[in-house]
């Protein structure tokens, strides 16, 4: 998986036309949905393709994914709320930012932990994107 600025995650609206890789991001029906499966033409809510971030709303103050943990500038290991069906398209956001697996964090202990090469600043949300 590529690295992404977050401001390329976000597509809008939901076309058929787009070909989404992991990441995107899109709103349809009135929901946000992450795309989990690189894909052209499989609208949201197919799970197969999608992750539901906000039912029947936009990112807005829930942020993207699941919340893991907030940092408090030392702590450097956080346990995921679920063990990903597939670690290695896993994204963390951290402060709003990706990171990214490897470059950013490794997984440890069976894949339920997340450790980062450089710990979270003070009061950074981190969240996770990936499938369960």
């Amino acid at each position: 998986m590529s690295k992404k600025y977050l401001s390329e995650l976000f597509k809008g609206a939901w076309s058929a036309a787009i070909a989404y890789t992991i990441g995107d991001v899109v709103s349809n029906g009135g929901s946000s949905y992450a795309c989990i499966l690189a894909h052209t033409n499989k609208e949201p809510p197919n799970a197969t393709y999608w992750a539901l971030l906000a039912e029947g709303g936009g990112i807005g103050e829930i942020g993207i994914g699941i919340l893991v943990g907030i940092g408090d500038g030392s702590e450097d290991t956080f346990t995921l709320p679920f063990t990903p069906s597939n670690p290695t398209e896993i994204i963390l956001f951290v402060g709003g930012a990706p990171k990214f697996l490897t470059d950013d964090f490794i997984l440890i202990d069976v894949n339920t932990k997340a450790q980062f090469i450089t710990p979270p600043r003070n009061d950074q949300k981190i969240r996770i994107l990936a499938q369960k």
